[in-house]
């Protein structure tokens, strides 16, 4: 049985214990901790309607079979008014029809100053789409945008990695004022609006425009995880806490890092007591060696999730070329890698985090996480080449992480175990619960 269908997940637990056979001690719900989620479903890819075969059939199947709910869109600023009065919005709406009729959710980025929007004219630079805009010109395009699209789009994102050089021109103070204007100008229009700050990769830069009280004006923190970034310095005194050469960095070491950047973020956010979710909007993994980039977005996306994040966007669907560098789930014609397959099942296994819940224990040999739904729990599992996990005591099936049946052994049938092989695996199990007590004839509980 494949869990094509899976109802919403009301808790999530965590575990990590030794290089042992475990217990049922696992399923045990009594160190739960409730989790703050933003939204019910935390699967996102970048651009996947601008995508140049959006239309085809063939991709939009692909859509529907990896199980991802939001799309992250570019509406660049300099496309849509040239000129002071001359307004086109052919192209952005036609990304909205097309994100509606695949069932998406659009997170349109709204970046990229118009050439005449400089809040400076005097500095005319040819890379003049980085610099600050005024704030007079910047409020009438979010107004323009966000009241266009009331309705259809709700969640919008201020700039694309504000925290770059070669995409911000400005310091984090100039960052606070571009997204204090677009945060009052965008909630007068639609009030129900939310505002995503723009992913940053640097924690100290976050840590800079939260001291300028961006908190105020956002109801979500980005992050950035540049791919395969192998170095992490902290956010307080700069010092490095992770250098891994390149001919030393592995999968884990990546993983890894990317794990001790969210908890670096989570940490400056709670220094500044900004209780408010984290999305990570932009993340992905080189497409070679295939299996290293699927287990890789498993672990991420289970890891990341349990940790808190509320939602997480790949950074490329369909590659453009062959090249394997590229972070892409499918290839250029449409043929799935691993990974795409590998990101189906943690779709159909975590399609809503509204309810979480997560505990901790053990240490970093075998990860363990359980999520728990109405009438089923899952377990995704990873370890060491080795490393033996005592199955729950009714489980019903074992699938690989692409989703193929993973039959057991004599020994393992024996013994109740399964022995790891380095790649995660998802493990189902039924719940059973205590009825619910019937309402009483007057359909009032009888208590009262």
């Amino acid at each position: 049985m494949r869990p094509s269908q899976w109802l919403p997940i009301i808790a999530l637990l965590l575990l990590g214990c030794e290089q042992q056979v475990m217990k049922d001690k696992l399923f045990s719900r009594d160190r739960t901790i409730r989790l703050r989620s933003s939204i019910a479903n935390p699967f996102g890819m970048e651009g996947l309607v601008t995508h140049k075969l959006a239309g085809e059939k063939l991709y939009s199947g692909w859509l529907t079979l990896t199980g991802v709910s939001w799309s992250r869109e570019f509406i660049r600023w300099d496309d849509v008014q040239r000129r002071t009065e001359q307004w086109s919005w052919v192209e952005t709406d036609r990304v909205v029809r097309l994100a509606e009729d695949a069932g998406l959710q659009v997170l349109p980025v709204l970046d990229r100053c118009a050439p005449w929007a400089r809040r400076d004219p005097v500095n005319v630079l040819e890379d003049y789409e980085i610099q600050p805009p005024s704030p007079v010109h910047w409020a009438k395009y979010i107004r323009e945008a966000v009241g266009r699209y009331k309705g259809s789009i709700r969640y919008w994102q201020i700039w694309d990695r504000p925290d770059d050089p070669s995409r911000f021109d400005g310091t984090p103070e100039d960052y606070v004022e571009l997204l204090r204007t677009a945060y009052l100008k965008a909630r007068e229009v639609d009030p129900g609006c939310v505002i995503v700050m723009g992913s940053v990769a640097d924690a100290a830069w976050l840590d800079a425009v939260l001291s300028f009280g961006a908190a105020n004006y956002c109801d979500i923190i980005a992050m950035d995880l540049p791919p395969g970034s192998a170095e992490l310095k902290t956010a307080e005194d700069g010092r490095t806490l992770h250098i891994v050469s390149a001919e030393n960095f592995d999968d884990e070491a990546e993983l890894e890092i990317a794990l001790a950047r969210i908890e670096q973020f989570k940490r400056v956010v709670a220094r500044h007591k900004a209780n408010m979710p984290l999305w990570v909007t932009r993340v992905g993994k080189a497409a070679a060696p295939a299996r290293a980039q699927a287990r890789f977005l498993v672990k991420l996306h289970v890891s990341a999730i349990a940790g808190g994040v509320d939602a997480i966007f790949w950074s490329t669907f369909v590659s453009e070329n062959d090249s394997n560098v590229s972070s892409g789930l499918l290839y250029p014609d449409m043929t799935p890698r691993l990974a795409a397959e590998a990101y189906h099942m943690l779709a159909q296994f975590l399609p809503d985090t509204s309810g979480r819940r997560a505990i901790a224990d053990g240490n970093e040999t075998v990860c363990v996480y359980e999520f728990e739904g109405l009438n089923e729990s899952v377990m995704v599992v990873w370890g060491e080449n080795g490393s033996v996990v005592e199955l729950p005591a009714a489980y019903t099936e074992v699938y690989d992480m692409c989703g193929r049946p993973r039959r057991l052994s004599e020994e393992e049938e024996k013994t109740n175990t399964i022995t790891l092989e380095g790649d995660p695996l998802f493990i189902t199990a039924p719940i059973t619960r205590a009825p619910t007590p019937a309402p009483s004839a007057a359909g009032q509980d009888s208590s009262f």
